[in-house]
């Protein structure tokens, strides 16, 4: 089935569609992309806070709201009624980047939530 070549976020947004990122490297994020949004969208966990990644056009000409930030991290909740991970809407946004390196950093930041081990 030609459905299943491509993830979620390429079948709402497009299979050219370009992240800026390789998902390989955050296995942590879950796309939830929706064809309904202005972009495509990713949830994960962090110590039991859940957080929503959106990632836009690279181009602001591109994006609904050019003002945007390419990538913006938002807290958000999940909604256990039908296990559907909905943005915090009433928060400013966690972090806001238009670039890639800086995104890449703070989701390594986030979700490197191992233990430090002293010596």
């Amino acid at each position: 089935m030609a459905d299943d070549l491509y993830a979620q976020y390429q079948e709402e947004f497009g299979a050219k569609f370009d992240l800026g990122i390789d998902l390989n490297d955050f296995p942590d994020l879950v796309d939830k992309s929706y064809c309904h949004d202005v972009a495509p969208s990713f949830y994960f966990n962090v110590d039991g806070q859940y957080y929503t990644l959106w990632i836009d056009h690279e181009e602001p000409a591109e994006r609904e709201f050019p003002e945007a930030k390419r990538f913006t991290i938002l807290k958000a909740y999940n909604d256990d009624e039908n296990g559907i991970n909905i943005v915090n809407e009433s928060e400013p946004p966690v972090f806001e980047t238009e670039s890639v390196e800086e995104i890449q950093d703070k989701l390594n930041d986030m979700m490197d939530t191992r233990p430090i081990l002293s010596m």
